[in-house]
């Protein structure tokens, strides 16, 4: 599925920008 990839993607941006660090939810 695109959007959900697409979804995932733009959190784990905000949360990486958020915590000032790289964050992934894979």
């Amino acid at each position: 599925d695109r959007s959900g990839e697409t979804f995932w993607d733009l959190l784990e941006q905000a949360a990486t920008q958020q915590a000032g660090e790289t964050v992934s939810f894979r």
